[in-house]
């Protein structure tokens, strides 16, 4: 399996230094990460639909 030019082997270890790293708040970063994604990708839908309506 082969995710944005990361192996397998890559994203366990990823996950292995996040829970390291976040414990029991790992959930909330998760939550929290998701949020930002949702908004960074509904401001370039904004961005892209304004470009659009000036051509």
């Amino acid at each position: 399996m082969d995710f944005l030019g990361i192996g397998s082997g890559e994203m366990l270890l990823i996950a292995v230094i996040a829970v390291l790293l976040f414990g029991d708040r790992l959930p909330e970063v998760a939550r929290m990460g998701a949020k930002v994604s949702k908004r960074v990708r509904e401001a370039a839908a904004e961005f892209q639909d304004a470009i659009k309506l000036d051509d």
